[in-house]
């Protein structure tokens, strides 16, 4: 074996390692979708996530170590997208204070978009890996969520299965988490493993039936939404129009059958009624979303260039409720120029990806699963996977 034969065996060999760690180290900058979340066993989730962190970390030094300057330049082109923004908001912060701004939210916001730019910029090599890793991430929630569903529960709330609606005003309940890494797996196989080979499209499209209907029992919103509409990009890439027209009228025929010869009631899921409260204008009511994003309109209106402030909505109200919409958020808090600023970066990376490279696209689709899902119940503080996801775009 020739030493660059070598290299790239080396290479090849411990970059899904790499990827999976990143994965989870990213996913975990906000607890609410951190995959240890669901453990409530005392003490461990620390242990392993001090383990993982530190064999990361190894990893990662060892591969920066001997990385070739392409890897090391797409890190840093990828930090540099990011400058312009993370200026704007301490100017921002500097020139519009007020008795809300918080201060660590930016922080937060800086450091996590940072760590996410730089490793998905280091990673940017090998696209297929990183989506090998997002999907053996993601593999065990829906491990989870199958035999939560035979037992007759939804979730795992502390050491036992119980209804994680059990408590409605805990906002760490781990449906958000289980519903998220579903779709997460269910977008990951079908880049991986759906092609034209009629027997891989039905056993594709029967996994990913599967994961969206567990998620229709556990109810998080949005990673339903992202879910079909990334499967839907991923079918269109993959087979076409008019195969995957074909195949969703026929999928959506034997469905229809198969819940009726089950005998499954859908409207007594609780995405269902979860999906209906969404429609009902009630301000008072943190899962209305329409009242939410209005306010948040309203204000980026009263204040359309510069926006009101850091934390100005979550002030306006005085109840601790954010938009639920990080789009909406960063308009009303730092009005257009600021979103401006944030897009800029996934505009540049998007122009300048390699077209014929069917995983960075896949990629871009994960990405897009991640704003469609963060637009229903994301703060600008949980993007990091965004970023990271995107970052993973060669540059």
């Amino acid at each position: 074996m020739s030493n660059e034969a070598g290299t790239i065996y080396r290479e090849r060999w411990h970059l899904p390692i790499i990827y999976a760690f990143s994965v989870v180290m990213i996913l975990g900058l906000h607890s609410i979708y951190y995959p240890l979340h669901v453990v409530y066993a005392s003490g461990l989730p620390k242990h392993i996530t001090v383990v993982a962190n530190a064999g990361l970390a190894a990893i990662l030094l060892a591969t920066i170590t001997a990385s070739q300057p392409r890897r090391l330049a797409n890190s840093a082109f990828t930090l540099l997208l990011w400058l312009p923004f993370f200026t704007y908001l301490i100017i921002h912060y500097l020139l519009l204070p007020s008795p809300y701004s918080d201060a660590a939210k930016l922080e937060k916001i800086t450091i996590s978009f940072g760590l996410a730019a730089v490793l998905g910029g280091l990673l940017a090599a090998d696209n297929k890996s990183a989506i090998r890793a997002v999907s053996f991430v993601s593999a065990p929630f829906v491990l989870f969520g199958a035999i939560a569903l035979a037992r007759g529960d939804i979730a795992l709330g502390t050491d036992t299965f119980q209804n994680i609606f059990s408590s409605l005003d805990n906002e760490r309940a781990p449906y958000q988490t289980i519903n998220l890494f579903i779709g997460l797996f269910a977008v990951s196989i079908s880049a991986l493993f759906l092609d034209r080979s009629l027997l891989r499209i039905i056993l594709v499209s029967a996994v990913i039936s599967g994961c969206i209907f567990i998620q229709i029992v556990v109810g998080g919103r949005g990673a339903i939404v992202a879910t079909v509409i990334a499967l839907l990009l991923t079918f269109l890439i993959r087979l076409g129009a008019w195969k995957s027209l074909l195949i969703a009228t026929v999928g959506g025929i034997a469905a229809a059958f198969a819940l009726m010869a089950l005998d499954i009631d859908l409207t007594r899921a609780t995405a269902i009624w979860r999906f209906e409260d969404v429609l009902i204008w009630d301000a008072t009511d943190p899962s209305m979303r329409l009242s939410l994003w209005t306010e948040a309109v309203q204000m980026w209106l009263r204040h359309p260039l510069w926006g009101a402030g850091t934390d100005a909505f979550i002030a306006s109200r005085g109840d601790q409720i954010y938009v639920h919409n990080f789009i909406l958020e960063i308009l009303a808090e730092y009005g257009l120029l600021g979103l401006v600023l944030f897009l800029a970066p996934f505009i540049i990376l998007i122009a300048r990806r390699d077209r014929a490279n069917a995983a960075n696209n896949h990629l871009i689709i994960l990405s897009i699963f991640f704003v469609v899902c963060f637009a229903f119940s994301g703060e600008i503080k949980d993007l990091a996977p965004l970023v990271f996801t995107m970052a993973l775009v060669r540059a």
